[in-house]
């Protein structure tokens, strides 16, 4: 186990992500950095700007694509200092990229948040349009991709319910074999307040973080497999292994929890955190993070 300390005005919830190779990690934040996993140095990232709606590693992890507003995407490559700009032609409010890094995922609705929504596949490499697909006459916002990038979740409902993250619903596709569908495997209505959700590692489940506990849906059908209330404060976040049949979660008392795929608890950390608000697993899935609110991270094992 390592411990490191990042440096930051803000650090935002949910932000936490490993690098393709797995040797740093991106922390979101005002400004945006990146650490050394090994070391623990810290490189800030204020091209990136004061906030952006969400981010991802693209091009092997070789630049960071951002949303600075709905209207346009940022790729910023920090071997060159060079920022691209592209116009997104609606208004993005989720955005991921593949577990290769090769397509990027938008939620993209009308100006103005207007209902009808859809999810665009880009080429992460040119930004070229790929396909559009999952048209809806809701809100769809954030997004989760499983490990072996063979399923998409994707949030959504009213735009006031995204603000209070309350009535949230779920939309579970499978993009298995370059499919772009229309129609979702699950859907999936959630009325507590939701922290964080994560598919595992084959998209069998989709877990969901909240206020009172960790719930597993199944992503074929919808229907809850599992539910736990075995924190004792708020959870927080939440991250699923991208190769093994396990998760973790954080809660508010600055605890992490390892899961199973059943829902039971496989291990419990207690490092002395403050509320842990972002997880994440490197890609290898042999290792994992974890960051609190006052930028203590924790970097560590997860087989041993």
């Amino acid at each position: 186990m390592q411990t490191f300390q990042a440096r930051a005005e803000v650090f935002r919830d949910n932000e936490l992500r490993f690098a393709p190779d797995g040797r740093t990690l991106a922390v979101g934040g005002i400004p945006y950095l990146v650490l050394d996993a090994a070391t623990g140095s810290q490189r800030d990232l204020p091209e990136m700007g004061r906030g952006s709606w969400v981010w991802a590693f693209v091009r092997g992890g070789a630049a960071l694509a951002h949303l600075p507003s709905t209207a346009v995407l940022h790729v910023f490559d920090p071997g060159t200092g060079t920022t691209e700009i592209h116009p997104v032609g609606g208004a993005a409010r989720g955005m991921i990229a593949s577990p290769d890094g090769r397509t990027l995922y938008l939620s993209v609705g009308g100006p103005n948040f207007g209902k009808a929504s859809e999810i665009r596949a880009l080429d992460a490499a040119t930004l070229r349009h790929v396909a559009a697909f999952a048209h809806v006459n809701d809100y769809l916002g954030r997004f989760a991709v499983s490990g072996d990038g063979r399923r998409l979740a994707v949030s959504g409902g009213n735009w006031n319910a995204s603000l209070k993250e309350r009535g949230l619903t779920f939309r579970v596709y499978d993009i298995g074999d370059g499919r772009f569908p229309e129609g979702p495997t699950a859907f999936i209505e959630f009325e507590r307040p939701v922290n964080g959700f994560a598919l595992t590692h084959d998209g069998a489940l989709l877990a969901v973080a909240d206020g009172q506990g960790l719930t597993l849906w199944a992503a074929e059908g919808g229907r809850r497999v599992a539910r736990s209330g075995l924190h004792r404060r708020s959870v927080l976040s939440v991250a699923c292994s991208p190769t093994h049949p396990h998760l973790l979660t954080g809660d508010k008392a600055g605890l992490v929890f390892q899961w199973d795929a059943t829902g039971r608890v496989v291990r419990r950390y207690e490092w002395g955190l403050a509320e842990v608000i972002g997880l994440a697993f490197a890609p290898d899935g042999l290792r994992a993070a974890a960051l609190d609110g006052t930028g203590r991270v924790v970097v560590w094992d997860t087989e041993g």
